[in-house]
């Protein structure tokens, strides 16, 4: 009686595996035909609306959650692109933003700065996402140099917001750099957070204190 339970598990085991395989070739050629299908409506959606065929129109009137999907993807592509652009504004432009950025520096009770890479761009030390940013630059294919620190010096930025912390200006300046150039500006520490760390410093392990 086991015996046969046995062969019967045997001969039911290709029809199984064969099951199987077909399933997996079917899933394979769906996926496949909805790459094809996404692309192809991808392609009508970046023509403009006047040259879209009729059955263009028609087919992209038959899918419209994979269009409105096709749509967002491209609207923060565009998004991203835009932010990497540098503005440079008119100095009138310069001159009314300063001023309005001086008023409310000077009604304000607390303030307090945040700083990334592109602070510290003007010493040498390239940024992430900028036109020479690191990230910028590898998604291009392109070769990334090396830097030394140690032959960086703060930048005008820097002495300013230094400046601005010791007139009461500002309150405190969180930074995501670690290069140490907020502390070298004369940024007094208890001023400062630097959330990644600094290079230049080190801490004891049993006083907790910082050495730099």
């Amino acid at each position: 009686k086991g015996f046969r339970g046995n062969c019967r598990c045997n001969s039911l085991r290709p029809c199984v595996m064969r099951s199987l395989r077909e399933r997996k070739e079917d899933g394979s050629a769906q996926r496949r035909l909805a790459r094809e299908l996404r692309q192809r409506l991808k392609l009508i959606v970046k023509k403009e609306s006047v040259c879209r065929t009729e059955n263009e129109v028609k087919l992209l009137s038959q899918w419209p959650s994979i269009v409105n999907d096709i749509e967002h993807g491209m609207e923060l592509f565009q998004r991203t692109k835009r932010r990497r652009l540098e503005v440079v504004d008119e100095p009138e432009v310069i001159d009314r933003k300063s001023r309005l950025l001086a008023e409310a520096l000077r009604q304000s009770k607390f303030v307090a700065v945040y700083t990334g890479a592109g602070i510290s761009t003007a010493a040498a030390i390239p940024d992430y996402r900028g036109p020479n940013g690191i990230w910028s630059k590898l998604s291009q294919g392109k070769e990334v140099c090396s830097v030394d620190l140690t032959k960086a010096v703060p930048t005008f930025t820097h002495m300013c917001l230094a400046k601005m912390v010791q007139e009461g200006l500002v309150s405190h300046i969180v930074s995501q750099n670690c290069d140490g150039l907020h502390v070298r500006s004369c940024l007094d520490r208890s001023s400062l957070s630097e959330v990644h760390g600094n290079m230049y410093t080190e801490v004891c392990a049993v006083l907790r204190q910082p050495l730099v």
